[in-house]
């Protein structure tokens, strides 16, 4: 590696950054599924990071979670059901730090060989490209049939699936959701998610607070 390898790194990250933030705040204005009160305050706050510098020794060089020897496959899934968000995914996806909750209690036996997520923005308590108390932005990924057990948290939350997947809201039954969908979990609201026939990658933004964690039900 020369020594200009990192800069240059890091600029092809913010630009990738950058596009994914216009998409996603594109798709809230666009989206029909959640309320417009929390889309319009979702977008608002992801305006906030346009332009926002990623610090330089921010960006890794990815990590050895058994999950990501699913990545191409889920990246070529999001690509066929959300270009626009998986294209600057795919370009960042080589510089993230995936990290895992749970290790202490995991809700399964494999559930950590099947499960990670990387933060984008957020708080500085997990690897994240800019520091931010007002919103916590990133991607969880599941490994193909992973149940992502009943859990609820504090934060205000939006997930945008980027291949098929299966979401519970409350007490609301089980639910098919597509690449592109946006589901919308109000503060407290319980929910669960089922991978697919495809590993899932879900962007995931959260508001309100983000110091406490999710909390899985009967843990």
């Amino acid at each position: 590696m020369t020594r200009s390898d990192p800069a240059r790194r890091s600029i092809a990250v913010q630009s990738a950054f950058d596009a994914l933030v216009a998409a996603l705040r594109s798709r809230l204005h666009q989206g029909a599924e959640i309320p417009i009160d929390a889309s319009e305050r979702f977008e608002q706050r992801l305006g906030e990071l346009a332009g926002a510098p990623i610090a330089r020794d921010a960006v890794g060089e990815g990590a050895g979670l058994p999950v990501l020897a699913r990545l191409p496959d889920a990246l070529a899934a999001a690509v066929e059901a959300a270009p626009d968000l998986a294209e600057p995914l795919a370009q960042m996806s080589p510089s993230l730090r995936w990290t895992q909750s749970y290790r202490e209690r995991p809700p399964s036996p494999d559930f950590l060989s099947r499960y990670g997520y990387a933060q984008f923005a957020g708080p500085d308590n997990v690897p994240t490209l800019i520091t931010s108390d007002r919103l916590a932005l990133g991607v969880l990924m599941l490994a193909p049939g992973t149940v992502y057990p009943t859990h609820a948290h504090p934060a205000e939350e939006i997930y945008l699936p980027l291949a098929a997947a299966r979401w519970q809201r409350g007490t609301e039954a089980w639910r098919e959701r597509q690449g592109g969908d946006l589901v919308h979990h109000p503060s407290g609201m319980v929910h669960a998610t089922e991978a697919g026939a495809l590993p899932l990658l879900a962007l995931y933004i959260w508001l309100g607070d983000l110091a406490t964690g999710a909390r899985i039900l009967g843990a």
